[in-house]
């Protein structure tokens, strides 16, 4: 776990680690409208995990968004990027 927790700390990331689970708690300003910092850390867990012979399991990988509802409208596209780029593009 140490690589990848180090690839996580270096995207300012908190992760808790399970016996066989990563959760990874990353917090978005609504105000920023650029995903570019969780796409580059994406990419980055996607290429270490294909260097080490592993890939990430999309049936089990879950997003879970917390929005305060006065903000939803800002983050929708955004948040629909995401999940596209999470689980629907196979690299």
């Amino acid at each position: 776990m140490l690589p990848l927790g180090q690839i996580i700390c270096s995207h300012n990331i908190y992760f808790h680690c399970y016996a066989d689970d990563t959760q990874l708690c990353v917090p978005l300003k609504p105000a920023v409208n650029d995903l570019s910092s969780i796409m580059s850390f994406l990419s980055d867990i996607k290429c270490w995990m294909s260097n080490n012979f592993l890939q990430l399991n999309n049936s089990k990988s879950e997003i879970i968004i917390i929005i305060p509802p006065g903000l939803k409208y800002l983050c929708e596209a955004q948040m629909t990027t995401l999940m596209q780029s999470c689980f629907f593009n196979q690299e």
